[in-house]
């Protein structure tokens, strides 16, 4: 922790997040307690429950000297397709429903104490950094006490992390939450604790992340580019910020004048990652106040339900290509005939050609009000069947707030995926209720397998 002011209780409530204050979770309720560096004891104020609170630890980063950027950057590289296994100890946990947050919050705590006790134990500390980002993007945030508590949250869960470059995947999303809060005196602060020259892939991609989104906030959106790239590839970025960073570039983009650009970035992400949508969605409507990619994201959202709507079987397709064909060989016929026969058969043809069209506009119809009646959803793979050329999965679907639904769908999976075990393998998906069967996208998760990540939009947002 950096060097505070103590904190005294006639200087009233400080901001969520104040950085010169240290915030304490209440491991009960969750209320977040402002508590001073040494170790004590303390009643929270909204249950009652004594908290034992541990010296302060240093939340400050470990420094890497400046050197070869070329190199380094290099070396970030090769990370790109390592990505976080989710232990067994949270993998239920992935997507923390608000009826688990209290269950969630239980388990947390164990795990911030057993790596409190233990800080060199790896397994713990990796399954503390992936339940701190599920639990913390469960819990509510409109009010400030809410912001309080997913702060204390974090800040937490850091001081029990040792290692640096892990540390700074929590610390940056102290970042992210003083900008959400519109506190950038506060974010910049927190900016200052991490080091922008990680050599870590997921470290160096949320301190990029941190500028780019207090560089939007002040509007300078040509620190943004200068932070992220102005495409995808100029700089190498962890699997959970690419949402993120996504959404900010096109933001830049569309604010320096460049829309075409910004909805190709939006599109490139959510084509590549359809949860990146509900993400950049979720995003846009944290961050109201900086009004992001208000031009861009309906037209790369247009794009994309048409790309959808376009492979989505329905009973009509067939028709369309018999009657289309059909109309060409009337027309070739009357073409090649003379006098009446041949007007008969261009006649024909045309009709055919028009009834083909209509059909066909009625069909994109029909595919877009699939695709715009859709929602993301959570599921697991129960049983696979194979199907000639694809396989039926026997699935459930889990909906927030809602029952379970069971349903089958045809897909085609890639030989390694198909090869492998997948009874039980959770997913994410695009999904319309009303056609439990159609799956317009839809991503399995095969924990261990890096090329299959367990979470990929999980930086907190």
């Amino acid at each position: 922790m950096s060097a505070t002011a103590p904190y005294r209780e006639s200087q009233g409530r400080p901001r969520p997040y104040d950085p010169t204050v240290r915030v304490r979770p209440c491991d009960d309720c969750g209320a977040a307690l402002v508590v001073g560096e040494a170790a004590e004891e303390r009643l929270c104020e909204e249950c009652g429950r004594a908290v034992a609170v541990p010296q302060a630890q240093t939340l400050m980063i470990p420094q890497s000297p400046s050197g070869d950027e070329v190199e380094r950057l290099e070396h970030l590289k090769t990370q790109l397709d390592h990505d976080w296994v989710m232990p067994a100890s949270v993998a239920k946990y992935g997507n923390v429903l608000e009826d688990e947050i209290l269950e969630a919050r239980g388990v947390w705590a164990e795990l911030r104490e057993r790596l409190e006790s233990n800080p060199d134990d790896v397994s713990t500390r990796t399954a503390l950094v992936i339940l701190s980002n599920s639990l913390h993007n469960a819990m509510p945030s409109k009010l400030e006490e809410d912001q309080r508590a997913r702060r204390a949250l974090m800040e937490s869960a850091a001081e029990a992390v040792r290692d640096g470059p892990t540390r700074q995947k929590l610390v940056g999303n102290l970042v992210l939450g003083a900008i959400r809060g519109g506190h950038e005196v506060d974010a910049r602060a927190w900016l200052k604790h991490l080091d922008p020259h990680s050599r870590s892939l997921d470290a160096d991609s949320m301190y990029r992340l941190g500028t780019a989104m207090l560089a939007t906030a002040e509007g300078d959106y040509a620190q943004v580019l200068e932070s992220v790239g102005r495409a995808v590839g100029e700089v190498p970025v962890h699997r959970s910020c690419r949402g993120l960073v996504a959404t900010l570039r096109a933001n830049a983009l569309e604010k320096l004048g460049s829309v075409d650009a910004a909805v190709e970035a939006l599109y490139a992400q959510i084509k590549a990652r359809h949860s990146s949508l509900a993400l950049i969605k979720s995003v846009v409507k944290n961050l109201a106040h900086l009004h992001l990619c208000e031009r861009s994201l309906p037209l790369a959202i247009q794009r994309d339900q048409a790309r959808l709507a376009r492979n989505i079987p329905t009973a009509l397709g067939p028709a369309v290509r018999w009657l289309a064909l059909g109309g060409m060989l009337a027309a070739g016929a009357g073409i090649a005939e003379s006098g009446a026969t041949s007007w008969i058969g261009i006649f024909a043809g045309a009709s055919l050609g028009a009834l083909a069209w209509l059909l066909s506009r009625a069909l994109q119809r029909k595919r877009l009000g699939i695709i715009e009646g859709c929602e993301s959803v959570n599921g697991r793979i129960t049983a696979m069947r194979h199907v000639g050329s694809a396989w039926d999965l026997d699935v459930v679907v889990e909906r927030k707030g809602q029952p379970d639904v069971r349903a089958t769908t045809r897909q085609q999976l890639s030989a390694s995926i198909a090869r492998m075990e997948l009874e039980g393998c959770s997913f994410d998906a695009l999904w319309n209720p009303a056609f439990p069967q159609l799956f317009p996208r839809i991503t399995i998760h095969v924990a261990g397998d890096t090329k299959q990540p367990v979470k990929e939009d999980n930086a907190a947002s």
